[in-house]
């Protein structure tokens, strides 16, 4: 475009800026191009709704997308050849912004190598390009995204009390929210073998725990789920597993069962040391499968050191093999307990979305009320293996689980023995 421009340039009807504005000190577009000395707008709506959000898929892009009408309508005549859509993106990481100049009838574009865990501004305008330089004929539109959470975590670590009025301390072991009903165990009903727990409809349950962030830092990023994506080992998203939103867990003590066996709903307890001094460090409640280095389950019936978990109460010893987290206690808190703090959030599932000896990777990340990606994506991938046990609860005695039922009649377990593939 030659140095002269046409009246009908500058004429040009107002970009819509979110929060109003034009150029001012600051902005990204100070360093290197010039502030058109006229009073330039574009009509409302003819680019508008500026919309950043990040890929669920991948953790170091965004997708910047927007509206607008026909180029042609805009009145910039032959000064359109030299005219372009020019995009800023800054995450904050101390380096050049990423720019990018796109075609007037673009409507979207993605930028690559993004920092994570930071906030990410965008700032778009038109501009064209004169012999003196690029210069700004609308005013900018801005929007950002904070991705200021962390990974969520499919895990979190054990923890014991060491006395009644003690700190809990943590444990090596890690125990996974990967399992069947509000407790995460993994066995569940057989056909015809009902027993009694919440939800009433056993269902796969997967839990998520927060990051290192505190309330605050969650309601400053308008945090509003997790939202969990199942796929097979084909690469295929699983249906009932498709961006689907977590619910928050309670985050109250409820009591479970009669006044004997009771369990709090903001501690999963897996058993009690009955040691003074033993090592929790190879124990999880799943199978761990670490580039060929297998560690046991806590329920496999493995070595471990002696004294380190007492039966729980109210268990038959021939089923111990298929109850693998239990969470009968008499009362709250106890001494030398082994436990977890439940998870944050969760989703259930049917219990036959996972289907038998096949390879799952289950991806999660943190969205706003808006449904904006507002963390980096955590994933953990898991192979479950299906058994029946049957007849397995000797005559005369009643299988009694974490809900303090006596469950009469039921003699087998349907149990999965969930591996984790690290």
């Amino acid at each position: 475009m030659r140095l002269a421009l046409q009246v009908v340039l500058w004429a040009l009807l107002a970009l819509a800026l979110a929060g109003g504005g034009s150029l001012a000190g600051g902005d990204l577009f100070d360093d290197d191009y010039r502030d058109c000395p006229h009073g330039t707008r574009l009509r409302d709506g003819q680019v508008s709704g500026l919309t950043v959000v990040r890929d669920a898929e991948e953790a170091d892009e965004v997708a910047v997308s927007w509206a607008g009408t026909n180029p042609a309508t805009w009145g910039l005549g032959p000064n359109a050849y030299d005219a372009a859509l020019v995009l800023i993106l800054d995450d904050g990481g101390g380096d050049d912004p990423q720019v990018q100049s796109l075609a007037l009838a673009s409507r979207k574009t993605t930028f690559d190598g993004v920092r994570t865990g930071a906030k990410v501004t965008v700032q778009m305008a038109i501009v064209v390009d004169t012999a003196e330089g690029d210069y700004l004929i609308s005013d900018i539109l801005e929007a950002d995204i904070h991705q200021s959470l962390t990974k969520p975590e499919f895990k979190d670590a054990f923890r014991r009390r060491l006395g009644a009025d003690s700190e809990p301390e943590m444990t090596g072991g890690i125990f996974y929210f990967v399992g069947y009903n509000e407790n995460f165990t993994n066995y569940r009903a057989v056909a015809g073998e009902s027993f009694a727990t919440i939800p009433a409809t056993e269902r796969l349950r997967i839990g998520l725990a927060h990051g290192g962030e505190d309330d605050d830092a969650r309601d400053d990023a308008g945090f509003d789920a997790y939202r969990i994506r199942i796929t097979d080992g084909d690469g295929d998203t699983v249906p009932e597993g498709d961006d689907v939103a977590t619910v928050a867990a309670a985050d109250v003590d409820r009591t479970r069962g009669s006044s004997t066996f009771k369990y709090n709903l903001t501690q999963i307890i897996v058993g009690r040391i009955v040691a003074t001094e033993v090592d929790q460090t190879p124990f999880s409640n799943v199978r761990i499968n670490d580039n060929g280095r297998i560690q046991a389950a806590i329920h496999s019936g493995g070595p471990r050191p002696s004294g380190l978990f007492a039966r729980p109460v109210g268990v038959p010893p021939t089923i111990l093999a298929a109850n693998p987290v239990n969470f009968i206690e008499t009362g709250f808190y106890f001494t030398n307990d082994i436990y977890v703090d439940y998870p944050d959030e969760f989703r259930d599932f049917p219990t036959d979305v996972l289907a038998s000896d096949e390879t799952y990777t289950l991806e999660a990340w943190a969205v706003n009320e808006e449904g904006e990606v507002i963390s980096p994506v955590q994933s953990l991938r898991v192979h479950p293996v299906d058994t029946v046990l049957r007849n397995i609860i000797p005559a005369g005695q009643n299988f009694l689980n974490y809900l303090d039922a006596v469950n009469a009649g039921v003699t087998s377990f349907h149990t999965t023995e969930f591996t984790v593939l690290e």
